[in-house]
């Protein structure tokens, strides 16, 4: 209590501005607690936002000071390991993400890979079928005898030249009745074992009645034939596409051989 001088009285004037001074003090102290909290709430509001974004406090104040700029816990800087050295937060999502995404990416080509490779029954990769070539047919031997008359196929008087005429006569072992058919790949060279000569008509006519000769091989369509149908079978030539024949079917030697359109006549028929 305030006292006037001398008289025992209350000092009014100096108890009401004691009262003021202590109205404006508390007032301040009011304002300051609500400034304080204000300040609390949004240093709160950044913490959190600092947290969830990784970053720095937005605030600008140093890392790892508090919302009211006293010192807090040390945040470890963005690169700078992290207590579980590991590395930051972001970091290891950031790497978690690129290892998914290359996990993801080797799993696409793999399957992709497996899709494209095509299916073995013992998983081996497939190989290519392996393709194997027949031997051409081996060299038929011996006489050729027709079938009409049971006389041979020979070349008149065993000549060996060029144009030697092709005849009929009794069978023998003499090497002008015997003969080689050669395979040529679609048909067959006949080649007489005495002269080496292939058989052909002459002069590679294509007219029915054109007596067969022997002349040189030469690889033409004159000198081959074709042996048609089993047991007797026919000599065809490819080049007038008609048989070989015994003229008029005699069956007398020295008759002579010569072709013929095809037919079923006996005479048009050889046995090898």
């Amino acid at each position: 209590m305030i006292y006037g001088a001398g008289n025992g009285e209350p000092d009014w004037a100096a108890l009401a501005e004691q009262h003021e001074r202590e109205t404006v003090r508390r007032r301040r102290l009011r304002v300051g607690a609500a400034v304080g909290g204000a300040v609390l709430a949004v240093g709160a509001v950044s913490a959190v936002a600092v947290g969830l974004s990784g970053g720095g406090p937005a605030s600008g104040t140093a890392a790892g000071a508090g919302p009211s700029g006293t010192a807090g816990p040390a945040r470890p800087a963005p690169d700078q390991p992290s207590p579980s050295g590991t590395g930051s937060a972001p970091d290891s999502v950031a790497a978690s993400a690129t290892a998914s995404a290359s996990a993801s990416a080797s799993a696409s080509r793999s399957a992709s890979a497996t899709a494209g490779a095509k299916p073995s029954a013992t998983g081996a990769r497939p190989t290519a079928p392996v393709t194997t070539t027949a031997p051409p047919p081996a060299d038929i031997r011996g006489g050729i005898l027709n079938a009409n008359s049971g006389k041979a196929l020979e070349i008149e008087n065993s000549v060996t030249a060029d144009g030697g005429r092709a005849q009929q006569w009794t069978y023998s072992a003499n090497p002008t009745m015997q003969w080689v058919l050669h395979w040529v790949g679609d048909s067959w060279e006949i080649r007489n074992v005495n002269s080496g000569k292939c058989l052909q008509p002459t002069g590679g006519g294509t007219a029915d009645g054109v007596h067969a000769q022997q002349w040189t091989c030469d690889g033409s369509a004159a000198q081959h034939w074709e042996v048609r149908g089993t047991g007797n079978r026919q000599l065809v030539n490819r080049n007038s596409g008609k048989c070989l024949e015994v003229e008029n079917s005699q069956k007398t030697d020295g008759a002579t051989v010569q072709q013929w359109t095809c037919s079923a006549n006996p005479t048009m028929a050889w046995k090898f």
